[in-house]
């Protein structure tokens, strides 16, 4: 059900809208299925689904790279392994609603700014958006997310912010 192909075409949706597409499309050889296969695959960014119980269905190299739990160790498992303690129970009050009514704010492509946790325990700030998967009835089963690391230019805006305070408080 979550497999690269599946998971790309039910987050965009059809490949083409028409004949004049399709042959753009079959000419430049770059589907599509082909096209998320490759994101799916890449190390660049995080790419999270989970099914309507909020269950890691795909966990890609990037999410690999980004929190520190290997695909077999991500799979099966809820979305809490990267989700800070203090954080979950509004996560799932959103995860909830959204998977009832298929809404959400995020879903039309709104940043959302959050700290992530990895492996170890150390938390990193990630940016993500998410997309609801939905089956042939177009009910929502499920969520695929893509999620970038902006610790450092997080940090670097931190520590921006104070060098402005200080030179604003030495006058």
């Amino acid at each position: 059900m979550f497999g690269y192909g599946s998971m790309w075409n039910a987050a965009i949706g059809p490949e083409v809208e028409n004949d004049e597409e399709a042959d753009i499309v079959r000419a430049s050889g770059f589907s599509d299925e082909l096209v998320g296969q490759r994101l799916v695959q890449a190390k660049s960014e995080a790419i999270v689904a989970c099914d309507r119980d909020g269950v890691i269905r795909l966990w890609n190299p990037g999410a690999e790279r980004m929190f520190g739990f290997s695909r077999n160790e991500a799979l099966g498992q809820t979305l809490d392994i990267i989700i800070p303690e203090r954080f979950r129970s509004r996560h799932w009050d959103g995860f909830h609603t959204m998977m009832r009514t298929g809404q959400s704010r995020y879903a039309d492509g709104a940043l959302l700014a959050v700290p992530g946790l990895r492996r170890d325990g150390s938390l990193i700030s990630i940016e993500f958006t998410i997309a609801p998967i939905r089956d042939e009835s177009d009910e929502v089963v499920g969520l695929v997310s893509v999620i970038r690391d902006v610790t450092k230019t997080f940090e670097q805006l931190r520590a921006l912010r104070k060098e402005v305070e200080r030179s604003g408080n030495g006058r």
